[in-house]
């Protein structure tokens, strides 16, 4: 990815890599980090280009005029199904393609949180990763022993020693 941190509006690359890549089998698809739903007005503005063996999808982010950032996860596509990234060369779990636009007043150097979703293994509705929700609280069912639960956090310059969270478990 190049331009991962925008400042109030601009231009991110994503340079994807491999064979025989071309704009008509290759797409890629912008999600504001905590909804579910594509943002068709960023994804219809995509473009493409092809460098050498490589195709860069060039994505144009709204201006974001709040004093708060805002971040887009992208997806890949290739010939109509959607690409695990995860299961790619190098990849793991936290290292998702998002990219972060920052508000008005926020220095690009320092860093920013934007979003933070919370996902429970087996529950229902409530940010499970088998319904497609991501929420910011979630409820685990109490008869479930295992409780695996991951947040994912969203921002631009988070340093994974310094940045810290505070997940609450509360009995209700």
């Amino acid at each position: 990815m190049k331009n991962e941190v925008i400042s109030v509006k601009g231009t991110g690359t994503l340079v994807i890599k491999g064979d025989d890549l071309n704009p008509g089998n290759v797409k890629v698809r912008v999600f504001d980090a905590d909804a579910v739903e594509e943002n068709s007005d960023v994804t219809a503005n995509v473009i493409y280009e092809k460098q050498g063996d490589d195709l860069l999808a060039k994505i144009t982010f709204p201006e974001n005029s709040t004093l708060t950032s805002k971040s887009y996860k992208v997806k890949l596509y290739a010939n109509g199904k959607e690409i695990n990234v995860l299961t790619l060369d190098d990849r793991d779990r936290r290292d998702k393609p998002t990219f972060t636009v920052l508000g008005e007043k926020q220095d690009k150097s320092k860093p920013v949180l934007s979003n933070a979703t919370i996902t429970s293994y087996r529950t229902s509705g409530t940010g499970a990763v088998n319904d497609g929700v991501e929420k910011t609280e979630t409820t685990v069912a109490s008869n479930q022993v295992s409780k695996k639960t991951e947040v994912h956090l969203y921002g631009a310059n988070l340093n994974e020693v310094k940045t810290k969270v505070k997940i609450v478990d509360q009995m209700v």
